[in-house]
């Protein structure tokens, strides 16, 4: 069997971390130009839009035909909404939802035709996040971490006979990151912890521990609401 990459995939992320790059860029080549600009009054709340590349480690990542567990995702995208209030001048809560959807393994069958695994995380978050300097001109660091559900979704479709199955996992989960804030946009490198135990994955009677972790690049526009 010959493995298909998933070029569409690999190229949305790509154009992904690049438009990312690109604003973050730009955003500093304005605040040079503004020599000590005073701080602007801060909002207590924002709301976030957040999007951009993921990548899977673990079972998630491990190779589907030697691991017994593995699911050979390859990098896809995440996007997500959050809301943030802040409790001081530096720190705030954060309840969030996200979505990733890695990019598929895929398989040219000479009997079953194509041979497709699917895999996507659906979360519910609850974050704690440190900005210094709320309201400042010019980079800024962040530091975050959410704890709350992820749903994990695996899948898989085969071409002939066409023949569909999906199973679910609700697990806990917990991300760490780290970045910097420019104006109103962050970049954020976010590492997943992920893990969970089920029998209804891969057709396995017995119940199997499972590491779903993943790497994130997220991009994310805040704006205030007051």
């Amino acid at each position: 069997m010959i493995s298909r990459a998933s070029l569409a995939t690999k190229r949305g992320v790509a154009v992904g971390i690049g438009f990312g790059l690109l604003l973050l860029m730009a955003g500093v080549a304005t605040e040079a130009a503004d020599a000590d600009p005073p701080a602007t009054e801060p909002s207590a709340v924002e709301i976030l839009i957040e999007g951009g590349a993921v990548w899977p480690r673990g079972d998630l990542a491990a190779d589907f035909q030697d691991q017994q567990i593995g699911f050979q995702a390859s990098g896809g995208y995440t996007v997500g909404f959050r809301f943030r209030w802040f409790l001081s001048r530096d720190l705030c809560v954060s309840p969030g939802f996200s979505f990733s959807d890695f990019g598929n393994y895929e398989v040219d069958d000479p009997e079953l035709g194509v041979f497709s695994v699917e895999t996507a995380v659906i979360r519910y978050m609850l974050g704690l996040q440190w900005i210094q300097g709320r309201g400042r001109r010019g980079l800024r660091p962040v530091l975050s971490v959410n704890a709350g559900f992820c749903r994990n979704r695996y899948g898989v479709s085969i071409e002939s006979p066409s023949e569909q199955y999906s199973e679910s996992v609700n697990a806990l989960g917990i991300d760490l990151g780290a970045g910097l804030r420019l104006g109103t946009f962050e970049l954020l490198v976010v590492y997943e912890i992920n893990r969970f135990t089920t029998y209804r994955f891969l057709g396995i009677d017995d119940r199997t521990r499972y590491n779903w972790d993943s790497i994130m690049l997220l991009l994310t526009w805040a704006f205030p609401t007051g």
